[in-house]
């Protein structure tokens, strides 16, 4: 089984959705991985070398596959259960961030963006 559809943190999850919207169109730029870094700090309340590490590890994990993309539901899938719905509501926030870096989404960030948002969870339960 393809490793970006193991995750069993939704903080995972999350990390690697905003690095896929990001890198989608080629390379991540620098406003991308800036906006990534002080969401995952924001969000997340990672230390920057901890949002550093993660998000070395979520651009190694998609950089094996192209999967992600094509199946967005899948990366999600194993810890859907544990997903509440603020965690939900911030991964719908947190990949809007991350298309709107620089301007006007791309029509495949846009298309992205809202495969990730219908695979969320509308109703759960806490937060990060």
């Amino acid at each position: 089984m393809n490793p970006a559809f193991k995750l069993a943190s939704p903080m995972d999850v999350a990390a690697l959705y905003m690095v896929a919207v990001a890198k989608i169109d080629g390379e991540m730029s620098k406003e991308q991985k800036e906006k990534i870094l002080s969401l995952f700090n924001s969000e997340f309340h990672l230390t920057m070398k901890e949002a550093t590490d993660l998000l070395r590890s979520s651009t190694h994990l998609l950089g094996h596959t192209s999967d992600v993309y094509d199946k967005p539901h899948k990366v999600i899938e194993r810890c859907i259960d544990k997903v509440t719905k603020e965690q939900a509501a911030s991964i719908c926030y947190i990949v809007d961030e991350v298309a709107n870096v620089e301007g006007e989404p791309t029509a495949q960030q846009r298309k992205l963006v809202t495969e990730i948002k219908n695979v969320c969870p509308q109703e759960a339960a806490g937060k990060w």
